[in-house]
């Protein structure tokens, strides 16, 4: 888990980057942080290759749009992720408490 949590740490950074913003960068950076102490107590060991590879996904969809230079796409498609992401988390918190 730390291994996945590093990479979904240095995507995240380099998106931040990208943001002209300084507050809202500042804000985005502090959001991630919070949320993904939270993904890693809420994950279940037995889910980690499932996000793993719906985390290559993202990052795959990201780099396309960049590839293109769609900015725009960019933030809809991280928007989205994040979304399904807590959706997903939702999930689990639920299932933990059965």
């Amino acid at each position: 888990m730390p291994e996945f949590a590093r990479v979904n740490s240095d995507f995240a950074q380099e998106l931040a980057s990208m943001i002209g913003n300084r507050p809202l960068r500042e804000t985005v950076q502090r959001l991630f942080y919070v949320a993904i102490r939270v993904w890693i107590k809420t994950l279940p060991a037995e889910r980690l290759a499932i996000e793993a590879a719906i985390f290559r996904d993202e990052v795959e969809d990201v780099l396309q749009a960049l590839e293109l230079a769609d900015f725009e796409a960019v933030g809809y498609l991280h928007r989205t992720h994040l979304s399904m992401s807590f959706a997903r988390l939702r999930q689990y918190l639920e299932l933990g408490n059965d």
